[in-house]
């Protein structure tokens, strides 16, 4: 069975409105897109306590930072 999906409906095959694979499908819809936040919000951490660690080695290696600490994501190209 082919389902047919917009922003409002979801219609099968027949043209038919179908609310169960409608609420099925969005229900799937947003478990990915709570999963995809989740794993930004969990690389901006990670970068953000790689810049902390990165801030803590140089002062006990007895230097001085004297500007911002700016890195990028290869994969993503986002900047911290």
């Amino acid at each position: 069975m082919k389902f047919l999906v917009n922003n409002t409906e979801t219609r099968n095959s027949y043209g038919y409105k179908d609310a169960t694979a409608h609420r099925a499908i969005k229900a799937v819809q947003k478990n990915e897109s709570d999963y995809k936040a989740q794993l930004i919000d969990q690389k901006d951490e990670e970068a953000q306590q790689f810049i902390r660690n990165l801030r803590l080695f140089i002062k006990k290696s007895g230097y001085e930072l004297v500007s911002e600490i700016v890195i990028r994501n290869k994969k993503t190209g986002k900047i911290h």
